[in-house]
């Protein structure tokens, strides 16, 4: 009843809008996520760059704890987490966790609740999400580091939330929202053994420079830029 007076808008174009984000800037979240590099050997799927909506999406879900925003994000990369269900009947499906800090200041880990809402949208049941990883309490924000300072942040920072010898069995794919040179990722693939780990689905991906780019992909000639929306290109070959 108090439209007319505090009219909404999207948050990210201030269009007009009853919804966080309108139509148009929904729009990215809806395109196929698509295999864009190997971490590792392991598969990266994502849907978008980290820029525009996708971008201000993550930062309002995460840091201004605007809830809504969780369905939309979860779409981005629930199509990715149906395409390895079918391909592994025993698939477990792994959030990589928060820092402790930032479970506690937003009250919940994100990750985990959009790893929750990304299975009820792929039909994937909800007990198949399994919290294995946790972050120790001393590592640093990974925000505003480069690629060598990351990987050092990184070192140790992740370990398994239970004995290996007690870890379940099935075949793991990993969800984050956003990767930017895979350095959190490539410690935790590196936490389970050798195969466990069938895929990383994420977002989006960090546009980064030529050099952290080549980091992220081991490959110097796979670009990060093949990544366009809707038409991402075919899947390059895994790096041996």
């Amino acid at each position: 009843m108090f439209d007319f007076l505090l009219p909404l808008s999207c948050l990210h174009c201030h269009r007009p809008s009853r919804l966080s984000l309108c139509e148009k800037c929904l729009a990215p979240f809806r395109d196929v996520p698509q295999c864009v590099s190997y971490i590792d050997g392991v598969p990266l799927w994502v849907t978008a760059y980290y820029a525009g909506s996708i971008r201000r999406a993550i930062v309002a879900y995460k840091e201004e704890g605007i809830a809504s925003l969780r369905k939309p994000l979860s779409f981005a990369i629930a199509n990715g987490l149906a395409h390895f269900s079918q391909e592994h009947e025993d698939l477990m499906v792994v959030p990589i966790p928060s820092r402790i800090k930032a479970i506690r200041s937003r009250g919940e880990d994100v990750i985990h609740q959009l790893a929750l809402a990304a299975c009820q949208a792929s039909g994937i049941a909800r007990p198949r999400v399994k919290p294995l990883l946790r972050m120790r309490p001393q590592t640093a924000d990974q925000g505003g580091l480069g690629a060598a300072a990351r990987r050092r942040n990184m070192k140790g920072a992740l370990e398994l939330a239970v004995p290996r010898g007690e870890l379940p069995g099935g075949s793991v794919v990993l969800v984050d929202d956003v990767v930017t040179t895979g350095e959190t990722v490539r410690a935790a693939i590196a936490l389970f053994p050798p195969e466990k780990v069938v895929g990383v689905v994420a977002v989006a991906l960090v546009k980064s420079p030529v050099k952290a780019r080549s980091t992220l992909l081991g490959r110097p000639d796979i670009a990060a830029s093949a990544v366009t929306r809707r038409r991402l290109g075919p899947p390059p070959s895994p790096t041996m």
